[in-house]
């Protein structure tokens, strides 16, 4: 699941540095399991709730 943040919003989001944030992405450095759980919990939700697509003129939801 991916959320879309670049390593400066997850920084933000989470009260963490930027560096921190790149040394969890590169493997270098365990996250945080307080992090890890919320961004796991974060992730179910989004993948259960997706935000609305856009509809292409002429076609209905169904795609047709």
């Amino acid at each position: 699941m991916t959320l879309g943040w670049t390593e400066r919003e997850l920084a933000r989001r989470t009260g963490r540095h930027q560096t921190t944030i790149r040394r969890w992405i590169n493997g270098r450095s365990p996250i945080d399991p307080e992090v890890a759980a919320w961004l796991a919990m974060l992730a179910a939700f989004v993948a259960a709730h997706p935000g609305p697509r856009i509809v292409s003129p002429g076609r209905d939801a169904s795609g047709h």
